[in-house]
C-alpha cells in the first residue's frame, strides 16, 4: 500500500491447540544477509475471526521480514514469516479514500465521531490516513494524528448541537489526496444512533405525558359512548311509540313514554279525575250485557252466576247463591 505500508493476508491455523483468541505480528527490516531488530505492530489483534491487517509506517523500497504468530489462552504458537519488499519512493498523489461516520456515546459532555475510511486498493491506496474536520462556518481545518495501521480514528472534544465538515486525507510519501467533504451533525447528546441516558430521561418523560393524554382522551370517549347509547334505549322507546301513533306529544321528563294524549292535546293523569268510558260501539256496550241477561243476568249480590248455569229449581238457586 503506497511506499511505505503493506497489507497482509493469512490463513487460520490448521492446529489451534485450544481456543483461538487473535494474533500478533512482528517486523524486521532485511539489509543484504543481517535482520534487524524484530518490532511488534500495534495494536494486538484480539478479534480471532480477522484475516488481514495493514502494517505502515516502513521505509520506501526496503525489505522486510514479517511474521504472524496465533494466540490462545496458553500463549503465541509457532510463527509464519515471509519477506516482502515495499514500492519505492511514490511520484504520484493516492487515489481519493470513501469514508463513512458513527456517532458515539458523548464523553465530558461533548460529542465523539468514529470515521472509517476505505482505501481504494485497486489504485493507488496511500500508505496511511488522517482526518481533518472543522465546524461548516469556519476556514481552519483540524487535524488528527496520523493512523498508520488502523483504517478508523474517533474524533472527540466536538461541540454538541454543531455541524462539522469532516474529509480523510491519504498520504503517500509527500503527496496527500483528500476525499469528499462530508456535513456531520453534532445532535445534542446523541450517542451511537440512539440519545444518551440524559436525554433519554427527559424524552421518556414527554412520551409519559403523551400517552397519558391519549389515555384520558380514550376515557373521555368511553364517557360519551355510554351516555350516548343510555340516551339512545329512551330514543328507542319513543319510535316503537310512534310506529302505534302515539307520538304527537311533548317530553316533560319522568316516564312521558307510557301517557297519551286524550283528545289530541296532552294531560297529565290526575288521580282525581274521573275515567271516561270508551264511545259506545256497536258490538260491545254493557247496555247490549243488559239486554242480552234479562231478568236472569244477576242475582241479589251483584253475581253472573245465574247467568252461565242452568235454570233449577228455587231450592236449589238459593241454596246455591247461599253458599256462593
Amino acid at each position: 500500500m503506497g511506499s511505505s505500508a503493506l497489507l497482509l493476508q493469512w490463513k487460520p491455523p490448521q492446529e489451534v491447540n485450544g481456543i483461538l483468541t487473535g494474533y500478533r505480528i512482528y517486523y524486521s527490516k532485511v539489509t543484504g544477509t543481517n535482520i534487524g531488530p524484530e518490532l511488534e505492530r500495534e495494536p494486538r489483534i484480539s478479534n480471532n475471526v480477522t484475516d488481514k491487517a495493514k502494517l505502515a509506517g516502513l521505509e520506501p523500497h526496503s525489505k522486510y521480514r514479517v511474521t504472524v504468530k496465533a494466540t490462545t489462552g496458553a500463549g503465541e504458537g509457532l510463527g509464519y514469516y515471509t519477506e516482502c519488499d515495499t514500492n519505492p519512493q511514490a511520484r504520484q498523489p493516492p487515489s481519493m479514500p470513501n469514508f463513512r461516520y458513527t456517532h458515539l456515546t458523548a464523553q465530558n459532555q461533548m460529542s465523539r465521531i468514529k470515521v472509517t475510511w476505505q482505501p481504494y486498493v485497486d489504485g493507488n491506496p496511500g500508505s496511511h490516513f488522517y482526518v481533518q474536520y472543522k465546524k461548516e462556518r469556519e476556514t481552519q481545518w483540524v487535524k488528527t494524528e496520523d493512523q498508520l495501521n488502523e483504517n478508523s480514528i474517533v474524533v472527540k472534544g466536538l461541540d454538541p448541537g454543531t455541524v462539522y465538515s469532516f474529509r480523510v486525507v491519504a498520504v503517500d510519501g509527500e503527496f496527500q489526496t483528500p476525499s469528499w467533504v462530508q456535513s456531520v451533525n453534532t445532535y445534542l447528546n446523541i450517542a451511537a444512533g440512539h440519545q444518551p441516558r440524559q436525554s433519554t430521561l427527559a424524552s421518556s418523560g414527554w412520551f409519559i405525558g403523551m400517552l397519558l393524554a391519549i389515555l384520558f382522551l380514550l376515557v373521555v370517549c368511553l364517557v360519551v359512548c355510554l351516555v350516548k347509547r343510555n340516551r339512545g334505549g329512551k330514543y328507542a322507546v319513543q319510535e316503537q311509540e310512534a310506529t302505534h301513533g302515539r307520538a304527537d306529544y311533548e317530553d316533560h321528563g319522568g316516564f312521558s313514554e307510557y301517557t297519551q294524549p286524550l283528545d289530541g292535546h296532552h294531560r297529565q293523569p290526575s288521580l282525581t279525575s274521573e275515567l271516561k268510558l270508551p264511545p259506545e260501539s256497536d258490538n260491545e256496550s254493557i247496555a247490549d250485557y243488559a239486554d242480552g241477561m234479562g231478568d236472569a243476568g244477576m242475582e241479589e249480590d251483584g253475581s253472573f252466576i245465574g247467568k252461565y248455569t242452568p235454570k233449577r229449581d228455587p231450592e236449589q238457586s238459593s241454596a246455591f247463591a247461599t253458599l256462593v
